[in-house]
């Protein structure tokens, strides 16, 4: 896995992802919540740029997908009120900012995405 790491983040890629304001980690974290968010392929970049827009912004990202995960609960179907008000560092409606690590294992097809996204 760490062969990939390094492979992947190369140089070019570093760039890319710094233009945006993302380290690797943060692109991680981004790609996990955007694979949780998109319902087509096609979405996945628009998506990464209205968080990276909000984030940039000093905005909380209000992800669904980081509820879910914040409530231990990924198969959660519609997202309430007393579900964002939730206080789990993971949940991007309570807290502003990425958390700390990534939600869910997203591969580097994913973080292609992350830093590869179209303004909002």
């Amino acid at each position: 896995m760490q062969k990939e790491h390094d492979a992947f983040w190369n140089e070019n890629r570093i760039a890319k992802a710094t233009n945006k304001g993302l380290t690797p980690k943060k692109a991680y974290i981004l790609a996990s919540i955007v694979e949780k968010e998109y319902r087509y392929a096609e979405e996945r970049e628009r998506i990464a740029g209205v968080y990276i827009n909000r984030i940039n912004k000093g905005m909380k990202l209000q992800a669904d997908p980081t509820v879910k995960f914040a409530l231990n609960n990924l198969a959660l179907k519609r997202i309430l009120t007393v579900h964002t008000e939730y206080d789990n560092p993971y949940n991007t409606y309570f807290y502003t900012g990425f958390a700390t690590r990534p939600h869910l294992f997203a591969g580097n097809k994913y973080n292609r995405g992350s830093f590869k996204c179209r303004k909002s």
